[in-house]
């Protein structure tokens, strides 16, 4: 089915991340590995998204499905160590501690990754620029405590933020629009 063929080679990314040497591995739970406390599901939606929309989408084969697959894990790598390592004390912790590893928040630095880094072979980004872009968040971000503010004035309790399409929407402008100043 198309459904399952969209999700295969982000399927292949994410136990290719779960099994590596990075900030995901070993984190990921999913049937394989019940052992993670990041939820397949959230990694699997940001990975899909990035793939046909996103930073990842250059190293994917439209024609058969395939893609890059070295190529996709170096860029996520890339761009998510500096996030475990920048942000490591939300890092550290589960989803119900963190929004960083929650769903909301893998989907939104999902879309802050493409963002930063589409149309750019991870050969030639900036990822010294990219980092020091990252370093603009903090302040702006409540992964484990404290109130999000938004842009419209609204405040949230740090961990009110959900897994829903509306909350991931919010939390991903939220950060889209920090990364882009």
């Amino acid at each position: 089915p198309r459904s399952y063929a969209r999700r295969q080679l982000a399927a292949k990314i994410m136990v290719l991340l779960n099994m590596g040497g990075g900030p995901f591995s070993g984190r990921i739970s999913s049937p394989t590995s019940p052992g993670g406390n990041i939820k397949d599901n959230s990694v699997l939606k940001m990975l899909e998204h990035s793939i046909y929309e996103g930073a990842l989408y250059q190293y994917r084969n439209a024609e058969d499905g395939t893609g890059d697959e070295e190529a996709m894990l170096a860029h996520l790598l890339s761009f998510w160590t500096p996030v475990s390592s920048m942000f490591e004390d939300a890092w550290d912790k589960p989803p119900k501690e963190s929004r960083l590893t929650h769903g909301v928040g893998i989907q939104a630095m999902g879309f802050v990754m493409d963002r930063l880094t589409a149309d750019v072979h991870y050969t030639k980004v900036n990822w010294d620029k990219v980092r020091s872009t990252l370093r603009g968040l903090e302040g702006h971000v409540a992964w484990t405590s404290g109130k999000w503010t938004f842009s419209d004035g609204q405040e949230r309790n740090w961990n009110s933020l959900q897994n829903t399409a509306g909350d991931v929407r919010l939390l991903s402008s939220h950060l889209q629009a920090r990364v882009s100043k």
